[in-house]
Parts: C-alpha cells; structure tokens; sequence
C-alpha cells in the first residue's frame, strides 16, 4: 500500500462522510442550523470551553461564534460563566435544556437513518460498527496502525 493510495481513500471517506452528512442533514429538518447540534455536541463531550476554542474547533470567525453562542444563551441551551484561570475570560457550557435538546435531536436524526440500515447483513452492520469506532478513534487523534 502507498501513500498515494491512503490519500485516496482519505479522499473517498472525506467526501463519502460529507455527503453522508448532508444527506441525514436533509431528511431530518432541525429547528436549528448544523452549527448549534455540533456546539452542543462538543460542549456535551468536553465540557466548559471559551468562544475561541470553539470558533477555532467549527472553523468560523470570532463573530459567527459570537451570535451562535448568544442565541444558545438566549434559548437556554448554554450558560457562561468566568473562566477560573483566568477572569476575563468567558467559558460556556450546556444546560440540562441543551442535553435534552441535543438528545431529542440525535434521537430524530437516528430515526432518520434507521431506513438505511433495514436490510442490511448483520456482517455489513459489524463492518458499520467498525468503521465507526475507527472514525471516532480517528477524530480523537487515536487512529490505529
């Protein structure tokens, strides 16, 4: 195997997870645009962060995050409270509201998907379940050799 060919295969999983995305994104109509479920997802699994971080993480400007973060706030999924390292600094975190939230969401979106997996082997779901283990090892930075 060579470089050349890891590289199109990272371009194949790259495009086939956008599309895949886009393709739930679609069939489940959200109240909210993809950027709110993925800064609750990302608060829900890592807990308090500074707009920064999680402008940096969504690869959105400063002030994108900003009205994103002011209209979380305002619907009571996040709160803010002062960064204990440092006190000028702003963390946010999701409120009860937000988990119930981002789960009733993920729930929708599931069942969603549940039509694309009826048929399918229980070998393809093994590989399914596989592929996503090696995904989220991947997006952790925990890829295996």
């Amino acid at each position: 195997m060579t470089a050349t060919d890891d590289e199109a295969r990272a371009i194949r999983l790259l495009v086939t997870a956008g599309r895949f995305a886009r393709s739930v994104s679609r069939a489940q109509r959200s109240k909210h645009a993809n950027i709110v479920w993925r800064v609750l997802g990302t608060l829900d699994a890592d807990g308090a962060m500074r707009m920064t971080w999680l402008a940096a993480n969504e690869s959105v400007s400063q002030g994108t995050m900003t009205t994103t973060m002011q209209r979380l706030e305002g619907l009571g999924l996040v709160n803010r409270q002062a960064d204990p390292t440092d006190g000028r600094a702003m963390l946010f975190e999701i409120t009860e509201q937000g988990r119930a939230d981002l789960a009733e969401h993920r729930s929708k979106v599931a069942r969603a998907l549940v039509p694309y997996l009826d048929g399918i082997s229980a070998l393809d779901r093994a590989a399914i379940d596989r592929v996503v283990e090696m995904m989220d090892d991947m997006a952790k930075g925990r890829a295996e050799d």
